[in-house]
């Protein structure tokens, strides 16, 4: 049994190292598409406006992954592919048990990877953060809290979703301990804060530029918001703003407005789940950013990336994998079409498919039981 537990385990890395291995040659071979032009003029414009030029979308510690590919004598888009392909195979890294265990979750995380987010890996920068996003659920489920917290602040530092783990991490913490560690939420928020603090005083409204944007978009093509509006109106009409289409609709601001207070309902309906012990802190993770993709205002491809080591942890839904299937196809062979009425038109209906498919799991991840408990011994 250990000759094929060891056999298992050797068989899981070789596998890793050969996707991965693809995934950088594809990339590498594909032309830089607009995402990594972007990411590359980030990098010049702060190498020649020190602290005065910040990402206009991103946060401004994303400004540090954005020059990392500055530092390799390479061309930007394949410093990056390389630098992304070593986030990724940190990623495969972890090990979120025995090693049986982790050689499957490695084996499903590749597996998912592959349905739904094969085509941005290792083309948008969102695998940085969901490295230390997906190890802080992994410390949370060991009860190494302080641990969590840190790691879900790296990852928010980057992209602000890990900060829906928190008031998850709050619950289960709360469960395990009865006791409700504000000065945790506290810190981590002041935490957060202090980079967009520090970048508004040396740059003024570009130091804060990210805050705007996030808040004065509207809802886009491929939104749950924005979809539904569009099927419901009968208007399906886009114009380009915020580096998207954007639903045009009247209804689409209402629509969102009402999926955002949804969303609310529904994260404090988890999290109390999660507080009497009725959810694990994994699942109540993978509920808790699923609600996030589907009140927000957007959705990119990359947005499945966020929890595809979730779905990895929890087990296999067959639901969700057709949805991630339906957002990765929808993605390249939407480029090859001309982006006419019709085609915007089968867009929204393939993308609020895909969406409906994520509630669908969001659902089953609501009602999922809690998790098998951790030994006594590997809590901190």
């Amino acid at each position: 049994m250990n000759r094929r537990r060891e056999a298992r385990r050797i068989s899981s890395v070789i596998a890793s190292l050969l996707v991965l291995g693809l995934w950088v040659a594809l990339a590498v071979m594909r032309p830089p598409g607009p995402d990594l032009q972007e990411y590359a003029a980030y990098a010049a414009q702060a190498l020649a406006h020190p602290l005065a030029a910040w990402p206009r979308e991103y946060p401004p510690p994303a400004l540090g992954v954005f020059l990392l590919p500055r530092l390799l004598p390479l061309p930007y888009p394949t410093a990056f592919t390389l630098l992304a392909a070593l986030a990724y195979g940190g990623l495969l890294l972890l090990r979120p048990g025995p090693a049986p265990a982790s050689a499957d979750w490695r084996f499903r995380l590749l597996t998912y990877t592959l349905y739904g987010a094969s085509f941005v890996v290792l083309r948008r920068y969102d695998v940085f953060a969901v490295l230390p996003a997906t190890a802080a659920v992994l410390a949370a489920r060991e009860g190494r809290w302080r641990r969590a917290w840190i790691l879900s602040l790296v990852g928010a530092w980057l992209k602000v979703y890990p900060v829906v783990f928190w008031p998850v991490f709050l619950a289960a913490e709360w469960a395990e301990s009865r006791r409700v560690r504000l000065d945790r939420l506290v810190g981590a928020g002041c935490a957060l804060a202090a980079p967009t603090v520090f970048a508004a005083l040396y740059a003024g409204p570009a130091g804060r530029s990210w805050l705007a944007y996030l808040a004065d978009r509207p809802p886009n093509l491929g939104s749950f918001a924005g979809d539904l509006a569009a099927v419901v109106t009968g208007d399906w009409h886009y114009r380009f703003a915020y580096g998207s289409l954007v639903v045009t609709a009247p209804l689409a601001v209402p629509v969102a407005t009402g999926m955002a207070v949804g969303g609310a309902v529904l994260l404090a309906i988890l999290v109390r789940r999660v507080a009497r012990g009725e959810l694990g802190v994994e699942r109540g993770a993978l509920a808790a950013v699923l609600t996030l993709v589907l009140a927000s205002k957007v959705f990119s491809i990359q947005y499945v990336l966020w929890v595809i080591p979730l779905f990895a942890l929890v087990g296999p839904d067959p639901v969700w994998l057709l949805a991630a299937l339906l957002v990765t196809w929808e993605y390249p062979l939407s480029y090859l079409v001309a982006l006419g009425p019709e085609m915007l038109r089968l867009r929204a209906l393939w993308a609020l498919g895909a969406n409906v498919g994520f509630l669908w799991s969001l659902g089953r991840s609501l009602a999922s039981g809690p998790s098998p408990p951790v030994e006594a011994a590997a809590r901190r």
